[in-house]
This record gives C-alpha cells, structure tokens and sequence, in this order.
C-alpha cells in the first residue's frame, strides 16, 4: 500500500491520541502533539508491511508514545521555565534558601532530593540505596512535605 494514502486514511489515529492527551493535559501545546504524533504516523507507514496485521494495531503503541513523548518535554521545559531561571537570577538568595531547606531534611531525604535533583532517575536511586522505588518516591515526597510545611510555618 501507498505510505502518503496509509497515512492519510490513518490520521483518525492521530486526532484521537492528540485528543486523548489534551483531555488529561489541557495546556499543553496541540501543534506539538499532532506534530510529533504525524511524525510517528509517517514513520510506521515507512516500516508497515502487508500481511502483518492491521497498521492501525501497528502504528497506535507508537503514535500514543509520541504524544507521552512530547507530553514530558513540555513538561521539562515549563518546570525549566519555572524554576531554573529564578535560581540564576537570585543565586546567592537561593543559595541561603537551600542551606536552610536541607537541613530541615534527614539524611537520606537529602540524598533522595539531591540525586533526584542532579537528574537521576528514581530506578537508578532506588538500586543505589538498596530500596524500592516507591520507598524513593515515599521519601521525596516526605522531604518536600517537609520543606512545604516549614515554608507556610
């Protein structure tokens, strides 16, 4: 089958996984999520064979992870927007802050927090501290808990 006329009786599939993501993520970017969406719709027709079962089966996990995708670097760059750019301009100001907010912690909160903030994933903390992942999550969410609670103190 033609990849342009596979794709174009497929966009279906795209306009429902976009839907589906602004449904759960009202704000986040449409354009971005068709953009990568189509891109991944396109590139399962490139590799859709026929014989192999239905290409809405074959390109839907994908198209799905395009928009997940896409999803996490919007994500990424709001949280970069929000809080990395403050913490350049007043950084002796946020240097203080964070002197005060991890030694309200224990010491595996810091460690947790730390790691987690120098962008490790949780998997890989998890092995490293000899825990589960959801003791990791528990923990963080310990130690903001912690920061939050002292900051409306």
């Amino acid at each position: 089958m033609d990849i342009d006329r596979l794709v174009n009786s497929h966009l279906w599939l795209v306009k429902q996984c976009v839907e589906n993501a602004l449904r759960r993520h009202p704000t986040a970017d449409r354009d971005q999520l068709e953009s990568d969406a189509m891109l991944a719709l396109f590139r399962k027709a490139q590799k859709y064979r026929d014989g192999i079962g239905s290409f809405a089966t074959f390109a839907e996990p994908r198209v799905k992870g395009a928009c997940a995708d896409a999803l996490r670097a919007m994500g990424r760059k709001r949280t970069a927007e929000l809080v990395y750019e403050p913490v350049a301009a007043h950084k002796a100001d946020w240097s203080d802050w964070w002197a005060w907010a991890l030694g309200l912690l224990t010491d595996p909160q810091r460690a947790v927090l730390g790691l987690i903030l120098l962008g490790h994933a949780q998997v890989a903390i998890s092995r490293a501290m000899g825990c589960s992942e959801r003791n990791v999550s528990q923990i963080k969410g310990y130690a903001i808990d912690r920061i939050r609670k002292a900051m409306m103190a």
